[in-house]
């Protein structure tokens, strides 16, 4: 009896993905961009499939897989992937978990945090960011571990733990040395901190702190981020050209480099300006074009406060059955997200929209809804702010009423 040769197949096919895995990490590094090629992503995302099958029980198909998921995620999310990527981080973090691999598993977590981020997923980004900085601290890695303090700090911030974010900030700028660039993270989530209570000047002091970290490090897209910020601040201190002018050079660095998820935001913001100027035209192309952005990347956090503002324009152009699909489908998302403050400031706009309407009974128990929100965020200025604004508007209905 002749013995029949092993068949060959599998250890060419092996080799074969190793070998792609290898080119798609030297041109990651070759890249002077932030995001891959659509060629490179393609191919990365083949290979990495089979990379990962093979990890488990090959060794040096991790040792590829591993570095080739962590250099490709920045790229990823920037070009504005989310589930799609989610599931190979997550494949990823699952034979990192399995081979007790922290090294390889901390910055996983960090990525994941981010796409849940991003999605308004806050409990889960939450809970990746948290593990990113215990495996961070175990690896000895205090700098990275600070980046994921400011990013859970941030995340606290979106959940209206404002007082909890700013704690945080102070555990991650403790592990940072004084000239680090991530303090310039730090300084970004206090200017959010300080825009939630409403401190607009103070708001505006740290995003400028943090604007002049990220020009100092040559990061555009931290510089354009913080300028989007920046023209918040700027906005709600009645200083429109500045604001404006701050975002038209956030949008041009985001067409730059690539990064749609970011220009919706800036875009959106711009659309602000236009409407605080009566310019509804302007204003409701800005913002279509940011919402139609915001549903294709399943951004719920700004498909929320896209929807407000488009029901604002509506409102005013009298279009008022689209105004009222769009504070009810803004509701609906940021009741999702748990927001109470943007979740009461819509139902505001809707209950004016019912007064304006003569349909002041719906007004009221709109209103009444609201206030009945409000004590979930008691203590923070958004609920003395939002409690005065809606008790304001049923006083004056009762007083009209009358």
């Amino acid at each position: 009896m002749v013995d029949l040769a092993p068949d060959p197949y599998p250890s060419i096919f092996r080799q074969q993905i190793l070998r792609s895995i290898r080119y798609v990490l030297e041109q990651l590094h070759a890249s002077a961009s932030a995001t891959p090629t659509q060629e490179i992503k393609e191919l990365a995302l083949h290979v990495l499939d089979y990379g990962l099958a093979l990890s488990a029980d090959q060794p040096e198909a991790w040792d590829l897989a591993a570095p080739a998921l962590t250099t490709l995620a920045p790229g990823m999310e920037q070009a504005g992937h989310r589930a799609d990527w989610a599931d190979y981080l997550r494949r990823g973090l699952a034979v990192a978990q399995a081979k007790a691999d922290r090294a390889s598993a901390a910055p996983l977590h960090f990525y994941l945090g981010t796409l849940h981020q991003l999605q308004g997923d806050l409990v889960e980004a939450r809970g990746h960011f948290v593990a990113a900085g215990t495996d961070f601290a175990v690896l000895g890695q205090e700098r990275d571990r600070a980046r994921a303090i400011n990013r859970e700090a941030y995340v606290a911030r979106l959940l209206q733990h404002n007082q909890e974010s700013d704690r945080l900030v102070e555990r991650a700028l403790v592990l940072l040395d004084e000239d680090d660039a991530e303090r310039g993270y730090s300084y970004f989530v206090r200017g959010c901190n300080a825009f939630d209570a409403r401190e607009w000047a103070l708001a505006e002091r740290w995003y400028r702190q943090s604007l002049e970290t990220w020009y100092r490090e040559e990061d555009p897209r931290m510089v354009a981020w913080n300028l989007t910020n920046l023209g918040t601040a700027l906005r709600r201190l009645d200083r429109l050209e500045e604001a404006t002018h701050s975002y038209r050079q956030a949008i041009e660095i985001f067409d730059e480099i690539q990064d749609p998820a970011h220009r919706a935001v800036a875009q959106m913001n711009l659309g602000t300006i236009h409407l605080q100027a009566d310019d509804l035209d302007a204003a409701l192309a800005a913002y279509l074009a940011a919402e139609d952005s915001f549903r294709r990347l399943n951004d719920d956090v700004h498909l929320a406060q896209i929807y407000n503002n488009l029901g604002l324009v509506y409102a005013r152009q009298h279009r008022n059955g689209e105004a009222e699909n769009a504070y009810m489908a803004a509701i609906a998302r940021s009741e999702k997200l748990g927001n109470v403050a943007d979740t009461v400031n819509v139902m505001d706009s809707l209950g004016e929209l019912y007064r304006d309407t003569n349909r002041p009974d719906l007004a009221r128990s709109t209103w009444a809804q609201a206030l009945d929100r409000l004590p979930a965020i008691a203590g923070t200025p958004a609920h003395a702010h939002y409690f005065n604004m809606v008790s304001d508007h049923l006083a004056e209905m009762d007083q009209t009423n009358k």
